[in-house]
């Protein structure tokens, strides 16, 4: 995959689908429910309609991608956008970490759970459109592609699922928050550093967006 796709796309898928969509969120999702109970009071009803407004985010995935390629930011229709998501998206695991929650604050409780799931949603969802470009281009390593992004995926889900029974064990809730903050703080780097790559769009005087190098196709969100 690195001859093939560039050593920088495949830290980058790795950052995202091991990163946040693998460890973060399962993370996110072990802890939440107890922690809720316990410290929130909400009961398994009140959870359940919470959870419905948390992961919200996902539910209008198509509504990012087609914003992201409608409206690029400095030229590029990717790159800010998981930048943007995961500067909220971290703030909010910090804002978890760190705060003792009381029962009258379930709201800003679910609000924080619903940013995280923003930065989840948005960066899985421009990093698949990029590397699902990348594999139309190159049909004979697609499967490896596919592979490797399932694989991040599990070993994430199996690293967090490990911490989160030694922490759900001796009720220690608080710091399955604390280990995904740097989980989600490493995307926010990996995506100004510009490890997706990603040509930048320019605007000729027509109004209508071009590659920067001539005869290159504009890349965009799927």
């Amino acid at each position: 995959l690195r001859a093939t796709h560039g050593d920088s796309l495949v830290k980058f898928i790795a950052s995202v689908m091991f990163g946040l969509k693998g460890a973060m969120l399962q993370l996110i999702v072990t802890a939440t429910l107890p922690y809720a109970q316990q410290y929130l009071k909400f009961s398994a009803a009140t959870m359940q309609r919470y959870g419905i407004v948390a992961v919200f985010p996902w539910t209008v995935k198509p509504l990012f991608g087609m914003v992201s390629d409608l409206y690029p930011i400095g030229g590029y229709s990717k790159r800010y956008y998981i930048a943007m998501s995961s500067a909220l998206g971290f703030c909010a695991m910090l804002y978890l970490a760190v705060t003792d929650f009381t029962p009258a604050m379930g709201g800003s409780f679910v609000l924080a759970l619903m940013a995280v799931n923003t930065q989840v949603a948005v960066a899985d969802l421009l990093t698949e459109g990029k590397y699902t470009e990348r594999m139309r281009e190159n049909p004979k390593r697609s499967s490896d592609m596919v592979s490797f992004v399932w694989m991040c995926i599990t070993v994430g889900s199996i690293f967090a699922t490990g911490l989160g029974f030694f922490s759900i064990k001796s009720e220690n809730y608080n710091s399955l928050f604390w280990i995904a903050v740097p989980l989600s703080g490493q995307a926010l780097y990996t995506s100004l550093a510009g490890w997706l790559p990603e040509k930048k769009i320019v605007t000729d005087e027509s109004g209508a967006d071009a590659a920067e190098s001539a005869g290159e196709t504009t890349e965009r969100a799927t």
